[in-house]
């Protein structure tokens, strides 16, 4: 058994210069020197969760294994009172200030009322609770030869965080149906394959299938606040390889994925601006359907060298799979392939009991400028154009040619 206990945090958010727009200067602003609270609360979170695993031995060639965990979450926000400074007109000079003996001390979300004067949200509203059961089992099948032939299942499953379902400045929030909570995230694991392994070889060939029922998908605005969903039903599967491999001084490792992504069926009519018909069937987004990776690595005693790439392509930026360009043009929204290749150095020695080492890593030395790391799906409501406010997509480019040099002393 498996006790998390209690763990909390406290976020509070304040603005120490703020502007105002100050008529009698036909609309100019003006910045006030002073403190205003944003937001003021805490959270908590209990969990207490248990294990369990068993493993049979059935034959000298054939080993079972299975096991669950079960666990039980609470989850809580509490907001603080803060202060409300108050806009007031001073008549005599025609200005726009602060009044800073406001006494209106209030609760961001909490204190709301609604039309009839009564409170917006109850206690309850701060509050969830989930149950989860996460069971898995699987066999491992010994051949001759060092082959090994594997199969597993696994179903995982993931609550809500907080910013999933609470916002300082909205409150406790529904998913985007508009009548329930948020529900847990669960995704059936099924992965099947074959490895090999000797002193100098190793290589591995496997199938996966994700099934998400549920999946929670979140759009976050400028100011780092969530909007979240439960999507619907994906399907992510694919192929992944792996070999390692050593000669003399060389090593040599290196990993391949081949995956399908696909939406099966939305929740929602409409997801983040989407319709639901032109999302299903469509590739999960976020996420490259092709990677590969290698590295070469020349060791010696003291010194080591090595090389490193990092590929992946197929990964698309919105739940359609396009968007509308400055033009009014429909256009693909798939990032150019991501491609990275790295020049690694290190040498290290020990100089009687303290080891001393100096590790020198060289990133992107093709310089692509069309490196994106990932696209993000967001609200920026400080655009001037008809996007603002509106969910839109923006990439982040990955550092250009850069290195970065480590050293590590040990006594």
């Amino acid at each position: 058994m498996q006790l998390g206990g209690l763990v909390g945090t406290h976020r509070t958010s304040r603005a120490e210069i703020v502007r105002v727009a100050d008529p009698s200067r036909n609309g100019q602003t003006t910045t006030v020197q002073g403190l205003q609270d944003v937001f003021d609360y805490n959270t908590r979170v209990d969990r207490l969760s248990g294990f369990g695993r068993t493993r049979f031995q059935v034959a000298d060639n054939l080993t079972l294994h299975a096991g669950a965990q079960v666990a039980y979450v609470k989850k809580r926000v509490s907001e603080n009172p803060i202060s409300f400074f108050q806009f007031v007109e001073n008549i005599q000079h025609t200005q726009i200030y602060f009044d800073r003996d406001s006494d209106i001390i209030l609760r961001t979300s909490a204190d709301q009322v609604n039309e009839s004067g009564q409170l917006k949200y109850s206690g309850d509203d701060y509050r969830r609770r989930y149950g989860l059961v996460s069971p898995w089992a699987g066999l491992t099948l010994t051949l001759p030869q060092q082959f090994d032939v594997y199969a597993n299942y696994a179903l995982s499953v993931r609550e809500p965080t907080v910013a999933d379902w609470y916002d300082p400045d909205r409150g406790p929030l529904t998913d985007d149906v508009g009548n329930g909570q948020l529900k847990v995230e669960r995704v059936q694991n099924v992965e099947v394959g074959f490895r090999y392994n000797s002193d100098v070889h190793a290589f591995a060939i496997g199938y996966y299938r994700s099934a998400y029922s549920d999946k929670v998908e979140t759009v976050v605005d400028y100011l780092d606040r969530n909007q979240t969903l439960n999507a619907g039903k994906a399907v992510l599967q694919g192929i992944e390889l792996s070999a390692q491999a050593q000669w003399q001084a060389l090593e040599f490792s290196s990993a391949a994925t081949l995956a399908k992504n696909r939406w099966k069926a939305i929740n929602v009519k409409e997801i983040f601006g989407a319709s639901a018909d032109a999302v299903v069937g469509k590739v999960v987004p976020f996420a490259p359907e092709q990677l590969v990776t290698a590295k070469v690595t020349y060791r010696r005693s003291d010194y080591t060298v090595g090389v490193s790439m990092n590929w992946w392509d197929h990964y698309f930026a919105t739940f359609t799979n396009d968007y509308r360009d400055a033009n009014g043009v429909r256009t693909k929204s798939e990032l150019p392939y991501f491609l990275d290749i790295g020049l690694h150095l290190g040498y290290g020695r020990k100089i009687g009991q303290t080891a001393v080492s100096v590790r020198l890593d060289c990133n992107n030395l093709l310089n692509r400028e069309d490196n994106y790391q990932r696209a993000q799906f967001t609200v920026d409501s400080t655009r001037n154009d008809a996007l603002s406010g509106l969910p839109h997509w923006y990439v982040l480019q990955a550092p250009l040619r850069n290195a970065f040099v480590t050293a590590q002393v040990e006594f």
